[in-house]
């Protein structure tokens, strides 16, 4: 079974836990959801956030660049994700102070074909009733971007499960046949 897999927007005190970046990203080439390498690669990028709040593995930036921990790099490194990292540095929102997280900015560079097309309700800015191929169910790969759809990530319930095992957080997983933009 396959998930969606996203960066979970929750809320804290009537704030949301995010993470903001302190500078605009560059235009990357090729672009970020081709799923390959980034060249020349991006400095190092620096995220506000609260630090009074809860501290998540994965966090939510509202833009294509996302900060993860080290310790889901090292699940996904542990199981074969392919994937690059670009340095990340997280400061306290209000002090500007850094803090001692280790965090990386993650570029997932897996990309494979997933959707049966004939069955796939696809129009302009919504996509509805995902159905997998027969192909990709039976291919089993744990976490990759759509061809179809490079702004979507799917993930193997086997993936998700060693990600909840190992209390992995900031994370969001919808079954494909429940997902509709």
């Amino acid at each position: 079974m396959y998930f969606v897999f996203r960066e979970v927007v929750k809320s804290w005190h009537n704030q949301i836990i995010r993470a903001i970046a302190q500078a605009e990203f560059p235009d990357t080439q090729p672009h970020w959801w081709a799923a390959k390498p980034i060249n020349p690669k991006l400095s190092t990028n620096v995220f506000a956030i609260n630090s009074k709040a809860p501290i998540v593995d994965v966090y939510f930036t509202g833009s294509i660049f996302h900060p993860y921990s080290k310790k889901v790099l090292n699940l996904l490194r542990s199981v074969g994700i392919q994937f690059e990292t670009f340095p990340a540095i997280m400061i306290d929102r209000k002090t500007q102070q850094p803090l001692p997280l280790e965090y990386e900015v993650f570029h997932l560079l897996e990309m494979y074909p997933a959707f049966d097309m004939t069955l796939t309700e696809e129009g302009t800015g919504y996509i509805r009733n995902l159905t997998l191929t027969e192909e990709c169910l039976n291919s089993k790969k744990l976490m990759f971007r759509v061809e179809e759809a490079a702004d979507l990530v799917l993930m193997h319930r086997d993936l998700k499960d060693l990600l909840d095992a190992n209390n992995i957080t900031g994370c969001l997983y919808t079954p494909v046949d429940q997902f509709s933009v």
